[in-house]
């Protein structure tokens, strides 16, 4: 099953109000210490992962940058 991957653009993920589902499959580096489970990211707000892709209109309202497919 693919997972839809993408970066919170402004915050980070659990404080940008975003569709249910998510979770992190890069950690912020900020977090990084916390979440030893998953790897760190280059990208400053984390990398979160969805089972289905958002819509155009949820990653604006949501202010999420689509960054690709995993698995």
């Amino acid at each position: 099953m693919s997972r839809y991957l993408y970066k919170p653009i402004y915050r980070p993920a659990p404080f940008s109000g975003i569709p249910k589902g998510w979770d992190y499959v890069e950690a912020p580096p900020d977090i990084a210490h916390r979440r030893m489970d998953i790897p760190m990211s280059t990208w400053i707000h984390g990398v979160i992962a969805y089972d289905r892709p958002l819509t155009k209109e949820e990653c604006k309202n949501h202010e999420l940058e689509y960054v690709g497919e995993k698995g």
